[in-house]
């Protein structure tokens, strides 16, 4: 399907302005210089009550300019206003449902199932796609000389109800991302990222937070990424954000991960328990002994897991999934 003109789609609520609302991204050709189709790209969105949210994210999606989109809309039977946002751009999407799943782990699955693309991505239904961003990812993907890729963008992180956007990078050096970092750190920025169909890799639907991370460590482990420089994504961090709620079943998806990816089951236990159990016990609480006691218990295990494994061991840990 070929991206929709600014003026075919509905128009944006009052007060809506600039992307992706009254901006669009600019209009690629319909074939490529050598006359040749475009990749397909196939998006998913998974949504759960995502209503204050879903309309920006999916005009972030048709408002690329981009000639061969596929978009899914994989919604879990939400009681808000979701389903009525969804039906207002029915007409540009490939397919949509809206009925119970098992979570978003198999929401976005059965995206992947029923997408028909050459690259893949998800993008959840709280987070949005800058402008430009098909083009980036497209113009790069065509000049792999291989049949299996993964593309790492990179992307803001934009806290709501604040007037503050954080910008970060997937890593400290773009260009690169090594195996042995990211079995421990998750340095990649998920809406950024897209994978080529021969990466033929589904999640892991026990999952429910740390998804995306174990996916990256199987995604590594046959090829490494190819990082961009190009700004792809914008990902919310809100205070019922999942990541930001689910505290020790969080923390047990990480200790999973990296238990199953770093192969060292001691320094995962040690992260676990002396690392991310203490701060999201002490996550968002008022100065008590509550929380002085899980900041002792974080120095104690910062330090026991320098000594065991190195300085290096300490600084890449970067999770303040709960603070």
């Amino acid at each position: 399907m070929r991206c929709p003109h600014l003026n075919e789609l509905p128009p944006p609520p009052e007060g809506k302005t600039g992307w992706p609302w009254t901006e669009a991204s600019d209009l690629l050709s319909q074939k490529m210089p050598d006359s040749s189709d475009w990749p397909r790209i196939s998006i998913v969105t998974p949504s759960y009550n995502q209503g204050q949210f879903i309309e920006e994210t999916i005009r972030s999606v048709l408002l690329q300019g981009y000639p061969n989109l596929e978009y899914i809309i994989i919604d879990g039977g939400s009681t808000d206003n979701s389903v009525e946002i969804i039906k207002k751009y029915e007409p540009w999407l490939a397919y949509w449902v809206s009925e119970k799943d098992r979570g978003q782990s198999h929401a976005i699955n059965k995206g992947l199932d029923i997408a028909s693309g050459d690259i893949l991505c998800w993008l959840n239904s709280d987070d949005y796609f800058l402008i430009n961003a098909l083009k980036a990812i497209s113009t790069n993907a065509v000049n792999i000389n291989s049949s299996k890729f993964w593309l790492v963008g990179k992307g803001f992180e934009k806290i709501e109800n604040q007037d503050n956007v954080y910008f970060y990078s997937p890593c400290q050096n773009p260009t690169i991302i090594a195996e042995e970092e990211l079995c421990w750190n998750n340095v990649i920025t998920q809406p950024a990222v897209f994978w080529s169909r021969k990466l033929n890799y589904r999640l892991n639907e026990s999952l429910h937070y740390a998804l995306d991370w174990n996916l990256w460590n199987e995604f590594i482990k046959e090829i490494p990424p190819k990082m961009l420089d190009d700004y792809i994504a914008v990902s919310r961090v809100y205070g019922t954000t999942k990541c930001k709620t689910g505290k020790s079943k969080f923390a047990d998806e990480l200790y999973y991960v990296a238990k199953k990816h770093g192969g060292s089951p001691l320094r995962a236990f040690l992260y676990r328990y002396a690392l991310w159990e203490p701060q999201y016990r002490g996550a968002g609480k008022p100065l008590s002994i509550y929380t002085f006691l899980p900041k002792i218990w974080r120095k104690i295990g910062c330090l026991v897991v320098k000594v065991l494994f190195g300085k290096q061991a300490v600084q890449k840990y970067t999770w303040y999934f709960c603070a």
